[in-house]
């Protein structure tokens, strides 16, 4: 596996450094050609001078001079000839123009004495030594600055990267708590790019001190739930054994009920490592709701609204699951006299949705999400001793592991409404 330094080192830290030198070299080049290419333009707009000085002399000597004037550039040569074309002067003697670039484009003429100058290039480094000499202090201030430049961004980076390894190392560190259980997280980030990756840390770990402390709660409750009717076996048998009570029929249904009632207890539990192998598959809703219509005749009016060979993408046992839960609450949190509870289902270009509604005493707003929670009971169910927390969380997950969702809604004329969602892309 490559660390973060090795990647920092030759991703970017290697390819920046690269890249200046490149920039530098091609920028001195750039400007050293530039430089050149000046100074021949202005030495080209004083030709005309350093001609009619040559001609002069040349004129005032006879015909003839051995080496331009004093104001002369050096490794540039000059060809002066006469009216004939016979060389008056050539500067150096081994000057070839054939194998020589020539400055001038047409040959400057003395019209009095019908002399011509032809001027060449003879090395490509014609600077003076005062030019040369700047070029040279030019080089060495750049050169010296890309130094300063690059050791100020090594120096960055090695700063950022050893502020981003600590803090790297802290954040791991905090991690590590949390895989610990310490769910108290204090996360550096301090660059806002980053943000939601700490807010996602401490979403997770606040959703994982509730679920914690939702599963404490429920341990507690559960052994306190499981403690009455242990409670009742013992004192039926402990009566039994001192004579106070009397072996009959209602002491055994008695019992058989608590250890029913502990049964349901472990059943709920021990059903959700089942839940997704049961999931998978599509059931034909309408016979499935008739079942539960003569199951709760005698204690709730279901209604159902669901046309003609409707179904589910969702297995029979999973659909059996989501039903009875959401059925038995329908019932169970419902004071009313007379108990009601409709059932639509209908297809539309989004997907499918079929919706389960009571007329009970509903849910709070702020619970429409918690009561799905494993382990979730309200103050009110916690205070009746009835159910488990597992109800919803069992019929939620059955849904999702369809490809579904399931969420409430609590109703402004009483009671709630559940809704199932397939979209046509989990069909």
């Amino acid at each position: 596996m490559k660390t973060l330094k090795h990647i920092l080192f030759f991703r970017f830290v290697l390819p920046a450094m690269a890249g200046i030198i490149l920039l530098y070299a091609a920028m001195m080049l750039f400007l050293n050609i530039r430089y050149k290419t000046n100074v021949l333009e202005r030495f080209k707009q004083e030709l005309p001078t350093v001609s009619r000085m040559i001609f002069s002399r040349l004129e005032g000597g006879r015909g003839r001079m051995l080496r331009p004037p004093e104001t002369w550039r050096r490794n540039v040569g000059v060809i002066v000839k006469d009216e004939k074309g016979v060389v008056l002067m050539r500067y150096p003697q081994r000057l070839n123009p054939e194998k020589m670039r020539r400055i001038n484009e047409t040959p400057f003429q003395d019209k009095s004495t019908g002399l011509t100058a032809d001027y060449y290039i003879i090395d490509p480094n014609f600077l003076t030594p005062v030019e040369r000499n700047f070029i040279r202090q030019l080089w060495i201030f750049a050169t010296g600055v890309l130094v300063l430049l690059g050791f100020l961004y090594l120096l960055t980076v090695v700063r950022f990267s050893k502020r981003m390894f600590r803090q790297s190392r802290d954040n791991a560190r905090e991690i590590d708590r949390l895989a610990r259980g310490q769910y108290d997280l204090d996360l550096k980030i301090p660059y806002a790019e980053l943000s939601p990756f700490k807010e996602g840390l401490d979403r997770m770990a606040a959703e994982l001190k509730e679920q914690e402390e939702v599963k404490r709660s429920f341990i507690i409750n559960l052994s306190h739930d499981m403690k009455t009717p242990l409670t009742i076996i013992k004192g039926i048998l402990e009566g039994l054994e001192d004579g106070v009570l009397s072996l009959d029929n209602n002491r055994f249904k008695e019992m058989l009920e608590e250890v029913a009632l502990m049964e349901e207890y472990i059943g709920r539990i021990k059903a959700f490592d089942q839940m997704r192998k049961e999931c998978r598959g599509e059931t034909v809703v309408l016979p499935l709701i008739s079942v539960f219509q003569k199951r709760f005749k005698a204690l709730m009016e279901i209604h159902v609204e669901i046309p003609e060979g409707f179904t589910l993408p969702l297995g029979e046992a999973g659909l059996t699951t989501v039903f009875d839960n959401l059925l038995s609450n329908a019932y169970r949190y419902n004071s009313k006299r007379e108990k009601l509870c409709v059932i639509r289902g209908k297809q539309d270009e989004g997907g499918l949705m079929l919706s389960v509604e009571d007329n009970g005493d509903g849910i709070r707003t702020e619970d429409t999400e918690k009561i799905f929670d494993a382990f979730y009971r309200s103050d009110k169910t916690r205070r009746s001793g009835e159910g488990t927390g597992m109800g919803l969380f069992l019929a939620r997950e059955a849904v999702l592991a369809a490809g579904g969702t399931l969420h409430a809604e609590p109703k402004k004329e009483g009671g709630t409404k559940m809704i199932i969602y397939f979209s046509r892309r989990s069909v």
